[in-house]
């Protein structure tokens, strides 16, 4: 194995399976420089809680990275920082605070209670049009589609719009979340152009007609009305990120999840038996393979860590699912444990006041799936091994998952 510092996630090794890599920064100390990254890799459990709560280690990571940029790649950046700029999981407080306060309205517990008979609807619907014995790409048929559907649910925009807003979701990805891929900043920029107009459309119209069913459209709207309500450029931008988020993580979950399943068929029959146990199933799944590797940071001022000292400006790259892997706080984390696993929990969706707005629509999406996977199919197997990994720093899943699942007999 190479230096840490010199450690590719990139490499297809490391890209299959990242957590023996984990486990050596572990061993290492739990925050270590890499000259690759030209950062620290933040990989105990404690590091990473105490950095994603310290107030010196900041979210407004885009614009500082601009700066050294050259010109034409910076302009495309700059151009999109505009849309970025208001963004919550880009601000810190009080900024931040203001803007989560009126975002966090749409999902609270009501508002999945009132959800959640649309999020099975469409779950059913998908997964009565899957093949019955037959190979099916996963991804495209079910883990995409689902999110998408629930997003413009939740924004209450006509479904038929969903591929598109997948479409651009999907594009923003490889600026956002670190995909080595040459195009990055054109692709991006573009769909992110395309959503801004899309969704000031939206907005346009709801102030010019508005609904008697309220949605989270209109409750960021309503906020105008109130000290530190959102303006129309905060609301599309919000939009955007909700797009953004809901879509491509909730489906890699979803997509990881099940793959996992595949690869402990004891524990998927089980959960076929017991579903009642599918909820707590989805906490350990998100622990032991969730989507999101890492998150990202910068030191706003000098901060002690893992025995180390991290400059004023340095990067942190936060590694959630080597914390979630931490065998000093969990007990055997290398092995799946749906029914008894206890104790520490958890970190997929961040913690704190970053604590991801949209985990609780993530997780009712990712338990209506299993529930209806799982009635629907008496078998769920891997059609073939899944060899085509999402080649991006901040996202973990495969790009294709084909499935092989034979229909459960109706007596």
């Amino acid at each position: 194995m190479p230096e840490l510092k010199d450690i590719s996630f990139a490499s297809p090794e490391v890209l299959r399976d990242p957590f023996p890599v984990f486990e050596e920064f572990r061993k290492a100390g739990g925050v270590t420089w890499s000259d690759r990254y030209r950062g620290w890799i933040v990989s105990s459990y404690d590091a990473v809680r105490f950095l994603l709560s310290h107030p010196r280690v900041s979210v407004q990571k885009v614009a500082p990275a601009v700066a050294g940029m050259p010109p034409d790649t910076r302009a495309k950046v700059e151009a999109m920082q505009s849309i970025l700029k208001d963004w919550v999981v880009f601000n810190d407080p009080p900024n931040h605070t203001r803007l989560r306060k009126i975002i966090q309205r749409g999902f609270m517990p009501r508002n999945m209670r009132i959800l959640e008979p649309k999020v099975r609807e469409m779950t059913k619907t998908l997964v009565g049009e899957l093949p019955d014995g037959e190979p099916v790409e996963f991804m495209e048929a079910f883990a995409y589609r689902l999110p998408a559907a629930m997003v413009c649910d939740l924004f209450g925009i006509p479904r038929q719009d969903a591929v598109k807003v997948g479409d651009w979701s999907m594009a923003v990805t490889k600026f956002i979340l670190g995909s080595p891929d040459p195009e990055r900043y054109d692709v991006s920029l573009e769909s992110l152009l395309l959503m801004r107009d899309y969704f000031a459309a939206q907005v346009a119209d709801r102030k010019a007609n508005p609904r008697d069913e309220k949605d989270l459209v209109d409750a960021l709207i309503d906020s105008q009305g109130e000290p530190g309500g959102m303006t129309d450029d905060e609301i599309v931008s919000s939009l955007v990120l909700i797009v953004f988020g809901g879509h491509e993580t909730t489906a890699n979950g979803i997509a990881n999840a099940v793959r996992v399943l595949c690869q402990h068929p004891g524990m998927l029959e089980d959960l076929r038996r017991n579903p009642d146990r599918i909820g707590l199933a989805v906490e350990e799944l998100l622990r032991f393979d969730g989507p999101s590797p890492f998150i990202t940071r910068v030191a706003s001022d000098d901060v002690d860590a893992g025995g180390q000292t991290i400059r004023k400006g340095d990067r942190i790259f936060i590694a959630l699912q080597s914390a979630n892997r931490d065998e000093a706080k969990f007990d055997s984390p290398e092995k799946l444990n749906l029914t008894e696993r206890r104790g520490c929990p958890h970190i997929q969706f961040s913690q704190g006041m970053h604590t991801c707005v949209g985990a609780p629509l993530a997780r009712l999406e990712m338990r209506v799936a299993l529930e209806e996977l799982l009635s629907a199919f008496a078998t769920i197997e891997l059609a073939e091994p899944p060899a085509h990994w999402r080649n991006e720093l901040l996202a973990r899943g495969t790009k294709r998952l084909m499935l092989r699942m034979t229909r459960a007999k109706i007596d």
